[in-house]
């Protein structure tokens, strides 16, 4: 039976109409991450790569890295950069950006901005890999428009953080896991916990339950051997502990920038003590209800596991692992690229399959893609003074983020308990077929 040709062209004009946005949105993504971070790559800067470029160096030549004072002098006479360091990475990551350090600042900066998206591009592929798409189809393209939009992943580039090389070698991980590539995911895996343990080591814990022990092993492997690394260069023990345990001081004291009490910079703190604290007036409060969210939330996820065994696909378990962990332990901004595994299961084959909690988990995922400081911004302009200093202007608003993501986390352990009376169901309805058929 034939469609009316009035029926048939609107359609079509309205999928090809969705096609052009979604190009256009795409092309401005990438051209701001050019004009934002790859074409400044030269200039003098005060970004995260930058202090790893310089404390890395400092490593390579024997000399205290985590010596604020040493760091700071040293990123001025070698970057042009002005800003203090006080570097709280781990020592293996300075292992890892070593190489960087063998080109001068500006060609180190461009290369690293270059991996950057190169790993973009395989962060896409690795998504499509686990989305498991048969065709690209509107849905396929909606996932790649949200990815490039996706706000932390912009402000990644223009911090030169080094989540950049992070996600790519996290999403590669799962996707090597999951066709059986159990000593290259672990190879990959350990470098990423050298890089960011406090990403990588989630994705170990999940490969645990999941009793994948040669991926733990090849990860534990190889990050002993970068740890040994480290060693080559011989800096007095003593030193560099105490120079750490300052620099964590530096950031993280009662009333420093990310320490969550008056004084700290309430619009990039993740953990959920920022917005207990404002409740309780108390930090051991704080910590104790955002470690009880996440210990609960860690209780769930570990039961729905055990439940529901290999039923429920990895990259909605581990989105929500990745996610219960920003509820209590510091992340930056940058780290919540890594969430964007959970698009996997947000799109699915058509968009008409969408649950009800596959919609929420979107709408939480695209309220984190929006550019948060530039609506603050023209917000802060057009509002008047009383409404922006007001208690619940900055529990709710200014602490935007810390809410969102308690709410992802509730949507994805939904969403996890969802899938798996999914599976259960059409498992039920093979068999009451293949009874009915005998």
């Amino acid at each position: 039976m034939r469609l009316p040709i009035t029926v048939i062209a609107p359609t079509l004009m309205y999928r090809k109409a969705i096609w052009i946005i979604l190009t256009t949105v795409a092309v401005l993504a990438i051209s701001n991450y050019l004009t934002g971070a790859v074409f400044r790559a030269f200039r003098p800067s005060n970004s995260d790569f930058s202090e790893l470029y310089v404390s890395s160096r400092l490593w390579r030549q024997g000399q205290n890295p985590y010596d604020p004072m040493i760091a700071t002098a040293a990123r001025q006479r070698v970057v042009g950069g002005t800003g203090s360091i006080f570097l709280i990475n781990v020592p293996t990551s300075l292992v890892l950006a070593a190489p960087f350090t063998f080109l001068p600042w500006g060609r180190a900066n461009f290369f690293f901005l270059m991996l950057g998206m190169a790993g973009l591009g395989a962060t896409i592929f690795g998504l499509l890999r686990l989305r498991q798409a048969s065709s690209f189809g509107l849905e396929t393209a909606a996932l790649i428009v949200v990815v490039l939009s996706f706000s932390p992943l912009r402000i990644a580039f223009q911090w030169g953080n080094i989540v950049l090389l992070v996600l790519p070698l996290s999403i590669l991980t799962v996707v090597l896991a999951e066709s059986h590539y159990d000593w290259q995911a672990g190879v990959l895996l350990g470098l990423a916990c050298c890089l960011k343990p406090q990403i990588g080591v989630w994705l170990g814990v999940y490969y645990l339950v999941r009793r994948r022990f040669k991926i733990v092993v090849s990860s534990l492997m190889t990050s002993l051997l970068v740890a040994a690394l480290f060693l080559l260069h011989p800096i007095p023990y003593r030193t560099l502990v105490a120079c750490y345990q300052t620099n964590m001081q530096h950031w993280f004291a009662p009333g420093q920038p990310y320490g969550f009490t008056e004084g700290s910079v309430a619009a990039v703190l993740l953990r959920t003590q920022s917005v207990f604290y404002p409740l309780t007036h108390s930090v051991p409060a704080s910590n104790w209800m955002a470690n009880t969210l996440f210990l609960g939330g860690v209780a769930v996820w570990g039961i729905l596991m055990w439940r529901s065994g290999k039923r429920i696909r990895a990259s909605l378990a581990i989105a929500a692992l990745w996610s219960l962990s920003f509820l209590s332990m510091y992340h930056s901004i940058p780290d919540v690229s890594i969430l964007t595994i959970a698009l996997c299961d947000v799109f699915p084959s058509s968009l008409r399959d969408w649950t009800k909690i596959q919609k929420l988990t979107f709408a939480l995922l695209f309220l984190m893609m929006l550019p948060a400081r530039s609506i603050f911004v023209f917000v802060d302009r057009h509002l008047g003074g009383p409404i922006i200093q007001s208690w619940w202007w900055n529990l709710f608003f200014v602490r935007h983020f810390a809410w969102l993501l308690v709410a992802l986390s509730f949507a994805l352990l939904q969403r996890m308990r969802e899938a798996s009376r999914e599976k259960d169901g059409k498992n039920h309805h093979v068999d009451l077929q293949g009874c009915e058929s005998v």
